[in-house]
């Protein structure tokens, strides 16, 4: 049977001409939610954390806490004191790997009418270089009505979504929430994975559409291991409300004890791209942790997503792929580029 190697890359555009080398992924959605003024599902109770994720140009492997130094917090351009009780400067494992973390314990919405948005900055050490570097993500504030439907999906385990040699399975929980809380209420479930394999895609359902569907996946959770990622992987839930899709949710899980995984030989940069410029990729299949190239022969595919899962466009083959700044902003302002490649 051909080995398969997956992997995924996430390109934003520039805003506001930041310069961003890193990038903060939050547990949960940064969403806060109000209906007539009063907070729906405080975030004094249900903390969100924010944590940092340094990648090279090279892998999915994200950079240690202990390669960071200089770490700052800042909320709306002030800095985060160790004595705010609003925060707690912390840290958060994505596998085995530990990265700075910032974990919010209050309605820091309230009072606030436009979005807010939280900022890291510290030095990174790698290649013989320090870097310094910064990351954003945006706080929103919504007024949710009884209807307004939300979806995600977390590691219940609060693992980064990565199977690793300690913790071999990953469990994910799909979360929906009508007028802001969560219910699973007349829910059902179907889980899905992404896949650029057309035989496999078609397997158990005739819908063309780069994932395939899996049988008998239809609980709130799913439970992976080695056996059912291969390096990286996408998971896709579909939510359905007394039968009726109402939402689609994502997110993709590493298996850091695959030997094999992808060297995306990116040129350009995927965390601000703008007006003009485009992102390159030249993947490589190499060894895990190395840039000696696998053996066998490789045939690269390519799939633009959207965040919540859904196809853009065509799935590309060949030896590299771009991007363009007018292929994203065409999207809305932030894409996924799906990787597949397999040994022919």
């Amino acid at each position: 049977m051909a080995e398969i190697v997956r992997g995924a890359r996430t390109i934003k555009l520039s805003q506001k001409g930041d310069t961003l080398t890193s990038m903060l992924i939050s547990d949960k959605p940064l969403v806060a939610k109000y209906q007539n003024g009063a907070v729906i599902g405080s975030w004094a109770t249900d903390n969100r954390t924010v944590y940092a994720q340094v990648l090279t140009s090279l892998t999915n492997t994200p950079l240690s806490n202990t390669q960071l130094t200089a770490i700052k917090w800042f909320l709306n351009g002030v800095e985060i004191q160790d004595t705010d009780t609003r925060f707690e400067k912390t840290t958060y494992d994505i596998g085995s790997t530990k990265v700075p973390a910032l974990k919010i314990k209050a309605d820091i919405m309230t009072g606030v009418d436009t979005t807010s948005t939280l900022e890291f900055r510290s030095n990174a050490y790698t290649g013989g270089f320090t870097t310094a570097i910064n990351a954003l993500i945006s706080i929103l504030k919504e007024n949710v009505s009884a209807n307004t439907y939300n979806a995600y999906i977390i590691d219940s385990n609060g693992r980064g979504a990565t199977i690793t040699t300690q913790f071999p399975s990953v469990t994910l929980k799909a979360i929906i929430e009508k007028g802001g809380i969560e219910t699973t209420t007349n829910i059902t479930y179907q889980w899905h994975k992404s896949t650029l394999d057309e035989v496999k895609d078609l397997a158990n359902d005739p819908i063309k559409d780069n994932r395939m569907l899996l049988p008998g996946k239809t609980g709130q959770t799913l439970t992976l291991t080695s056996a059912d990622v291969q390096t990286y992987d996408t998971y896709i839930c579909e939510f359905f409300e007394s039968g009726k899709l109402i939402k689609t949710a994502i997110i993709s899980v590493r298996d850091e004890t695959d030997t094999k995984e992808l060297m995306y030989n990116v040129t350009g940069n995927e965390n601000a791209l703008d007006v003009g410029q485009s992102i390159v990729y030249k993947p490589k299949v190499v060894m895990r942790g190395t840039t000696t190239a696998a053996a066998g022969n490789w045939v690269y595919k390519y799939q633009k997503v959207k965040m919540d899962g859904t196809n853009v466009g065509n799935q590309a083959t060949g030896t590299a792929y771009t991007l363009t700044y007018a292929d994203v902003v065409a999207i809305g302002d932030e894409v996924m580029v799906l990787f597949e490649a397999t040994e022919s």
